[in-house]
């Protein structure tokens, strides 16, 4: 049987995971990804099984997959899928959304289990080994996606992205800059690596300086994500219209248009 502080922890882990997950969608939590994971890491390292690390890791995932496929809600009803009743539609929805999440979350309960296995590593190997087993992980799950969803028309490969850490970062205009070297990855290694870092500063310090950590690092990313300079300008057009009920409006970037075309439609177009 848990104990209430079990029953805690896993209650504080879920929050922060879908807390991680709200960030991908919400532009003005983006700094808070720097810390969102460091529950999972403290709970991870007062694991006693390995049984225990694994459950820790697939909380925290389906609280981040959950918030991150939540638009399934927008899917209802379900009629454009020939399901009559609501209640049918609801139900379908809801169990699909919690088998998916799960799912999911599969990856993020390896993290758990490998920074387990890390918890007697020096604190150097930790910073850089846990978001190196993060993107590993990361590209493993967007192809095992590919792989359930293969079919005609579809890709294989790291395409499924949904839950991707990089996605917080996209509200931060700066910090894109690091997308042209290392693209999505690099960009969700960084999000980890930030979690690591506050994670190691909390543990060696006491609560009082702990808890500045969870103000002073997500700070100091938004200073430095100020100081950047802005990657792409967006600008909403003044005029919109409003087409089958899809509000529709003209957005203008500073990025010059280009147009590519596949070799393989080059091809076609010759024949």
């Amino acid at each position: 049987m848990r104990t209430s502080a079990s029953r805690w922890r896993f209650l504080l882990l879920l929050a922060s995971g879908v807390g991680m997950g709200s960030v991908l969608f919400t532009p003005l939590l983006w700094p808070l990804a720097a810390v969102a994971l460091v529950p999972l890491f403290f709970a991870v390292r007062q694991a006693h099984h390995m049984r225990d690390a694994l459950w820790y890791g697939e909380v925290w995932g389906v609280g981040l997959f959950g918030a991150s496929l939540s638009f399934v809600c927008a899917m209802l009803p379900l009629d454009w899928l020939g399901v009559t009743s609501p209640l049918v539609g609801i139900f379908a929805a809801i169990v699909a959304w919690l088998v998916v999440s799960a799912m999911l979350a599969l990856s993020v309960a390896l993290f758990a289990l490998g920074t387990w296995h890390m918890r007697a590593w020096r604190t150097a190997l930790l910073v850089v080994g846990a978001p190196l087993l993060w993107v590993v992980l990361e590209i493993m799950r967007a192809l095992f996606v590919s792989l359930v969803a293969l079919g005609p028309g579809t890709s294989l490969g790291a395409d499924f992205t949904i839950g991707n850490l990089a996605y917080a970062l996209a509200w931060a205009p700066g910090l894109l800059a690091l997308f042209a070297p290392g693209g999505l990855m690099l960009l969700s290694g960084l999000v980890v690596f930030l979690n690591v870092i506050a994670y190691v500063a909390i543990r060696n310090l006491v609560a009082i300086h702990a808890a500045l950590i969870f103000v002073a690092i997500p700070g100091a990313l938004v200073v430095i994500n100020t100081l950047l300079p802005v990657q792409v300008v967006v600008h909403l057009g003044s005029s919109s219209a409003t087409i089958n009920g899809v509000a529709i409006a003209l957005i203008h970037t500073d990025i010059d248009a280009t147009l590519t075309v596949s070799r393989a439609a080059q091809e076609a177009q010759t024949d």
